[in-house]
């Protein structure tokens, strides 16, 4: 594993201005755009934290290549370095970082905790770097059955267990071998500012696929969102368009290249003499690119929901656009479609594989603007008091404090779940 060599040292790339001594607390954040779990959502969430949680002074290494790295500074996360993929994980990473990490020492930056994003990032610490207060935040959950390197970062994270700041209670379930014995874990939503300056404005978005991909805005765009991106089933969603489209409503369907099943998708349509009705645009994979543009957008869950992430569902609802999501539940009775959206208030729902049901919500919508406007409004004013990006970023600083032992233990919700026990915390009053 080699250090990547283009991105100069500390001192010429540094992501907040100022030095080290600057600031009562040093965050070394860990990205690994690559990975199922570290994809654009979670960078951009990084992001936010960097620029907003202005207790710490923040740097981040990106686990990754030259694209990887171009991915995380378009999301905000500008690295200070970058390491090289390792051909495995994690022992072949941890003398590289373990080095790094001694080089910015010596240029007088050192830290006080380093915050995983991904699961094989928080691995590589653990062996790097056993003494240094860690942290892992999950907003995907892992594949059990996946290749010999998810189950070797498993086994290593229950062997160095880690404190874990999970988005949900299922995913913070599906954690507790990471989190084992008396090491600290909780629950913290992430949340969305909805009036973030990344977003990009309908007329613009209009404007690009009017150009690019010979859409006018006279159609009706859907979008298909989710991350892993490859967790968006292309072909359930084709059937739903399809049915609209064959009761002459001008629909579209924006899909990701990358999305499940998608040329399965394509060949039927070619079949039905619809092949226009899927377009495929890179650019879904970072959702405040493009959900202003959409007339509504759909969440259609994997087989496990703790294997998708909520933040496309989050920067969809915070952006005022109609959503129309599965209502998937997990090993805990819920999904975080359900725990975000009020069916029929600021969204819709459906259940698992309800196709009928999903074209009905957005038959409604095309016929309806005024349900349309209703359901927007509805949504931004829920993300703004109930997940909004201030009130994680508190909450996260929180936990900082508390990791390296400079702030009392986070208060425990009274809404938690009967399976958590006393190492178990919610965050959703820290910010208070």
């Amino acid at each position: 594993m080699n250090m990547t060599p283009d991105l100069g040292d500390l001192d010429t790339n540094r992501r907040r201005d100022g030095h080290r001594r600057d600031w009562p607390l040093a965050v070394m954040h860990l990205v690994e755009p690559a990975s199922l779990e570290g994809g654009p959502c979670t960078l951009r969430l990084a992001g936010d934290v960097m620029q907003r949680v202005e207790s710490a002074w923040h740097q981040a290494i990106v686990i990754g290549s030259a694209d990887d790295c171009r991915l995380a500074a378009e999301c905000g996360v500008d690295p200070c370095a970058a390491l090289c993929p390792p051909k495995a994980w994690p022992l072949s990473g941890q003398h590289a970082l373990r080095e790094r990490m001694h080089v910015m020492e010596a240029q007088g930056a050192r830290f006080d905790l380093i915050h995983a994003w991904t699961a094989r990032s928080a691995a590589l610490a653990a062996f790097a770097l056993p003494r240094t207060p860690r942290l892992f935040s999950v907003h995907v959950g892992a594949k059990v059955d996946h290749d010999w390197r998810t189950r070797a970062v498993a086994h290593v994270l229950r062997r160095r267990p880690l404190p874990v700041l999970a988005a949900s209670e299922a995913l913070l379930h599906q954690c507790a071998p990471t989190a084992a014995g008396s090491v600290w874990r909780a629950v913290l939503r992430p949340g969305a500012d909805p009036n973030s300056p990344h977003y990009e404005e309908r007329h613009t978005i209009r404007s690009r696929w009017a150009s690019e991909l010979g859409i006018d805005d006279r159609t009706f765009v859907v979008g298909l969102l989710a991350e892993p991106i490859t967790c968006s089933d292309v072909y359930s969603a084709t059937i739903i368009a399809a049915r609209l489209r064959i009761s002459a409503r001008n629909v579209r369907l924006l899909v990701h290249p990358s999305a499940s099943r998608r040329l399965l998708a394509q060949r039927l349509l070619r079949e039905l003499s619809m092949s226009e009705l899927i377009v495929v645009a890179d650019d879904l994979a970072q959702p405040w690119r493009v959900v202003k543009g959409l007339d509504a957008a759909m969440i259609l869950g994997a087989a496990n929901p703790t294997r998708t992430s909520s933040l496309p569902l989050l920067w969809a609802l915070a952006s005022g656009t109609p959503v129309v999501a599965d209502a998937r539940r997990g090993a805990d009775g819920k999904s975080d479609s359900s725990f975000m959206i009020e069916d029929g208030v600021n969204g819709m729902l459906i259940e698992s594989n309800d196709l009928n049901a999903a074209s009905d919500r957005l038959a409604r919508l095309y016929d309806d603007p005024s349900l349309s406007a209703r359901l927007a409004q509805a949504a931004k004013a829920r993300v703004n008091s109930n997940h909004g990006l201030r009130d994680y970023c508190a909450g996260l600083a929180a936990a900082y404090e508390h990791l390296v032992g400079r702030g009392s233990p986070p208060i425990t919700s009274p809404a938690q779940s009967p399976r958590e026990d006393s190492n178990t915390r919610s965050l959703t009053s820290i910010a208070s």
